[in-house]
């Protein structure tokens, strides 16, 4: 038992790239054996208000990134993920009770997301629409484009703690939107892990427990403009 607190300790929510102890503190314990994973700090209004504010600042540079750089930041985590494949799969392991196997190759696949949306941040494209459906109309096309929506809302579910995260975080982020998650209360320690190798401001965590109201967005917007043919 010693050796489970002492190889996860104390987990907070990360708020603007930085850990958050608020002093309200819940355990995590094993579903295989009831022992104890971890000690996770429970977010409060406070630090969901400040989360969501940090994503609404963020907006202001994640809507301006570059889709090679989005790319860019996308692979860097990928790369993390795989670089810490056997901790992240250890503390799935523990923390939801799966075999070991099972749990690299959650990592695994948590580390394609993320490369498969750096490659998808790149091809974010847009549509020329013919608009001379009617006399008048003659040479005039709409030009769609695909622009970042927001600060996203993402709740993930128990069954893959890390995976499932990512299915949230890295369309996110590919469209360039910053984005506040609520983990499982009862998995959480894996996302937290994973979280801290992202980039400041872009991602950040909020785990309160008992909570049944969640929020979803879409990940991008359509802004269409009409313009005359030459």
């Amino acid at each position: 038992m010693a050796v489970v607190q002492a190889l996860l300790g104390e987990l907070a929510p990360i708020v603007g790239g930085r850990a958050v102890e608020t002093g309200d503190r819940y355990e995590v314990a094993s579903p295989y054996d009831g022992s104890p994973v971890a000690s996770v700090h429970r977010a409060g209004a406070a630090e969901i208000e400040a989360a969501i504010a940090g994503a609404v600042n963020a907006f202001d540079e994640t809507r301006r990134l570059p889709a090679w750089r989005r790319s860019e930041v996308l692979d860097a985590v990928g790369d993390g993920i795989a670089a810490r494949r056997e901790e992240l799969g250890r503390t799935i392991a523990l923390e939801a009770g799966k075999p070991l196997k099972t749990a690299r190759l959650e990592v695994d696949r948590a580390a394609f997301t993320f490369r498969v949306a750096a490659e998808e941040a790149r091809r974010i494209y847009g549509e020329i629409v013919p608009l001379d459906w009617l006399p008048g109309n003659d040479g005039r096309v709409a030009h769609v484009r695909r622009v970042p929506l927001g600060p996203i809302a993402g709740i993930s579910p128990f069954n893959f703690p890390l995976n499932l995260v990512a299915h949230k975080v890295a369309p996110a982020l590919a469209a360039g939107n910053p984005i506040v998650v609520r983990p499982a209360s009862c998995c959480r320690s894996s996302p937290t892990c994973r979280l801290r190798s992202t980039p400041q401001a872009t991602a950040n965590t909020a785990s309160r427990p008992g909570s049944s109201r969640t929020t979803c967005a879409s990940s991008t917007r359509r802004s269409t403009a009409s313009t005359s043919a030459a």
